[in-house]
């Protein structure tokens, strides 16, 4: 349970307390029985630091590690914790792009003088250190070797290295194999004699992520059991609103029974957001999940107070996985607000820039797949068919080539109807055959009507949308307002529309389209 220097001793109170809050996933409390420990120039205090400095990554404060360390390391007498401290600097470094300071860390702490009559803790500290670094830079390779190295001498060290080998898993595109990595180290970790509740939190989120991302037999009911074991915190929030919004939209894309517990969890979700940026993200959630289940007034309701809400975050001060909200929120304006689509897809245009490098550098290709999805939800709203074409074919054979495949259908479906051409529409079909009873399944069956259909497949698009304005009994001037053209167009378009159909009049059309399925 302790630092490797003080796992034998007995501990004092004050530390003991601060041990269990970390465990507990409690690192405000730790952060300040620790500070309390310093301050007092307690015999403990170098213990004290580093752990003060393992709940600050813990809640990504990677500034303040650095600072504190820039005064501390000097003074430390015990070499243990020192090499601790300064595994957990490199990390600092790493994760804020300083690869070159980790790494000459690193350098100098892998030398067998370095390494030389450490416990074996403190020697795993330092190798979880240089895999972790090795991960961040997208040097997989470095890391699975290093880890590889590493004795398994305890369920807290096996439970991390499996984690983190579950996160390269995740780099490397395996998504099936990164579920089942972080199955199996959630399990060790839960059964540990002391509960790492933080990484079990983090564990958690992201099994709950692979549950709504792809089809496990079985990892739906995993991900539900695993969310509902977690003792949460305040400080772990972030992980359970995330959890609990994965866990929501996996159960609705296994079937509309399930449509109110998903509701009911996106609520949760809300409840839980740690800050406006994922109250954002919560609202959006509902408004998209309510329109999927027909209740468009509570829909709109939420959609609306997320766009208030958007007004008043500041969003260049955000994270960066909080920041892609914005396209989020484009995308699921574009149906019923067009000018506030455009709008926020501009806004995240402009701020993109800023998206930080560790970003970047992780080599996340569904980050490129969702903003060219989004993208084209808005291109296509406006009416650039030739733009909404381009972004979804990035977006889907990015989909298809890492296996999302209820992502896969819902983008070939975009294509079917942005290109009418039947082979998107067969694509779609056999990416949603593991979700038969979603909505995207709904919308692909949807979809099918006009298929095979000898006169539908001689029109053109343009004909095909003056097709299903003369079934709804426009006339052709109304057609013309919707679809911007003028009369004297959409009467040709007319003309050969009745042509394809043998008819010579637009009752005549309704009642073929009638008889040919084509409508209802």
């Amino acid at each position: 349970m302790f630092s490797s220097s003080l796992k034998h001793e007995v501990l004092s109170p004050g530390l003991s307390e601060a041990w269990g809050n970390f465990y507990a996933g409690e690192y405000t409390k730790c952060l300040d029985v620790c500070t309390d420990l310093i301050q007092s120039e307690h015999q403990e205090r170098e213990a004290a630091l580093v752990l003060r400095l393992r709940s600050l990554a813990r809640i990504g404060r990677w500034t303040d590690i650095i600072s504190q360390l820039a005064t501390r390391l000097p003074e430390f007498t015990n070499r243990s914790l020192r090499v601790e401290a300064e595994a957990l600097l490199a990390t600092a470094q790493a994760a804020l792009n300083d690869f070159p300071s980790a790494e000459a860390i690193l350098f100098e702490l892998d030398s067998p003088e370095s390494l030389r009559g450490l416990p074996s803790d403190t020697r795993f500290e330092v190798a979880y250190a240089r895999a972790l670094v090795s991960w961040m830079k997208n040097d997989l390779s470095t890391a699975q070797v290093t880890l590889a190295q590493v004795a398994h001498d305890s369920p807290v060290v096996r439970g991390r290295s499996l984690m983190l080998q579950s996160w390269i898993a995740s780099k490397q595109e395996r998504y099936s194999e990164h579920a089942r990595l972080m199955l199996e180290s959630a399990d060790v970790i839960a059964t540990a004699e002391n509960v790492d509740v933080g990484l079990l939190a983090d564990g958690t989120r992201a099994v709950c992520n692979m549950a709504r991302e792809i089809s496990v037999p079985g990892l739906l009911r995993k991900a539900g059991e695993l969310y509902n074991r977690v003792r949460w915190t305040e400080d772990l929030s972030v992980d359970q609103f995330n959890a609990a919004r994965n866990l929501g939209w996996a159960m609705a894309l296994h079937g509309t029974d399930n449509y109110f517990e998903s509701v009911r969890l996106l609520h949760r979700a809300s409840s839980l957001a740690p800050t406006q940026a994922w109250q954002v993200w919560a609202l959006l959630d509902r408004a998209a999940m309510k329109r999927y289940g027909g209740e468009l007034a509570s829909s709109s309701a939420d959609l609306y107070e997320a766009l208030d809400l958007i007004a008043k975050v500041r969003w260049g001060e955000t994270s960066d996985d909080e920041r892609t909200g914005l396209l989020y929120a484009a995308e699921v304006f574009a149906p019923v607000d067009l000018g506030e689509a455009s709008r926020l897809l501009a806004q995240f245009s402009q701020i993109s820039e800023s998206i930080s490098p560790r970003m970047v550098i992780r080599g996340d290709r569904r980050l490129d797949a969702g903003k060219a999805y989004s993208t084209g939800v808005v291109q296509h709203a406006l009416g650039d068919s030739r733009k909404a074409k381009h972004f979804f074919e990035s977006a889907y054979f990015v989909y298809d080539e890492i296996g999302y495949k209820w992502r896969a259908a819902r983008t070939a479906l975009h294509l079917y109807r942005v290109t009418q051409d039947p082979v998107w529409h067969e694509a779609a079909k056999t990416q949603i055959h593991d979700y038969p009873q979603s909505w995207i399944a709904a919308d692909v069956r949807e979809a099918s009507t006009g298929i095979g259909d000898d006169g539908w497949n001689r029109l053109t698009p343009r004909q095909r949308e003056v097709f299903n304005a003369l079934c709804e009994g426009l006339t052709a001037k109304k057609i013309g307002e919707r679809l911007d053209c003028s009369p004297n167009t959409v009467r040709n378009h007319i003309h050969w529309i009745y042509q394809a159909f043998r008819v010579q009049s637009q009752p005549e059309l309704i009642t073929e389209a009638r008889k040919r399925k084509l409508i209802s």
